[in-house]
């Protein structure tokens, strides 16, 4: 009985992280898409809008491959059945 309660609860974070990291993923495309526009809306000095802008860039493109990366992880693992 344990073992089902076990395999449910971690079925529903994995659900979970997959959902909310996921939508993460998608805001961040959409931040990446937009990010010249946000800086301006954020009257962001014309001197620092490039290194500004490519800092974010850099900043989101790490996040998503972080996230990508986790979950490459977490199916290799399941695949090879490693708990």
């Amino acid at each position: 009985m344990e073992k089902k309660k076990y395999k449910a609860a971690r079925s529903s974070i994995n659900i979970s992280f997959i959902l909310i990291g996921t939508v993460a993923v998608v805001a961040e495309m959409i931040t990446l898409c937009t990010t010249s526009g946000i800086l301006k809306l954020l009257k962001t000095p014309p001197e620092i809008m490039a290194i500004t802008e490519d800092y974010v860039k850099k900043l989101f493109c790490r996040e998503s491959f972080l996230y990508f990366s986790i979950i490459f992880t977490h199916i290799c693992y399941e695949a090879w059945g490693i708990p």
